[in-house]
């Protein structure tokens, strides 16, 4: 297993941790709240993890400009869209949440393939298959979720 194959199966593992305790937050509380909670949970797990593998340098030397990007990208990602997860799943259950959320590996491959030139093999093609297949039969089967 390659590091990139252990990394993704480590961020699949920690994105189903995370919606089933997002999930249980929502029973408890408001949405927004509960994607307050997430977050800053989640931010504090990762300067752990930057002062535990000693990447603080590596951070004291990034450019402004990229911190000004990722700021950005993180305000409409994490704050935009992690408050509209947290609301379709009070709304739709965390499955039907999961499985509409699951459509990035079709989005970001063909992103990759346009826009970065990535090349688009048997493999890439046969799991984006994979992923589109299980949000179809989730999305089909038409169950609604209760609080």
């Amino acid at each position: 297993m390659t590091a990139g194959v252990a990394w993704a199966l480590m961020a699949a593992l920690g994105f189903g941790f995370v919606q089933t305790i997002n999930r249980k937050s929502n029973q408890l509380t408001d949405a927004y709240r509960t994607a307050f909670g997430l977050l800053l949970s989640v931010e504090v797990l990762l300067l752990a993890r930057m002062v535990i593998v000693g990447e603080v340098s590596v951070a004291a030397g990034i450019p402004i400009s990229a911190l000004a990007f990722f700021t950005t990208a993180t305000f409409f990602h994490f704050m935009a869209g992690w408050t509209l997860v947290a609301l379709s799943q009070q709304k739709i259950g965390v499955a039907r949440t999961g499985a509409l959320v699951s459509a990035a590996p079709l989005v970001g491959t063909l992103l990759a393939a346009v826009v970065l030139d990535e090349p688009f093999t048997l493999p890439v093609l046969g799991g984006v298959v994979l992923a589109v297949v299980g949000i179809a039969l989730i999305s089909l089967s038409g169950g609604m979720s209760t609080n």
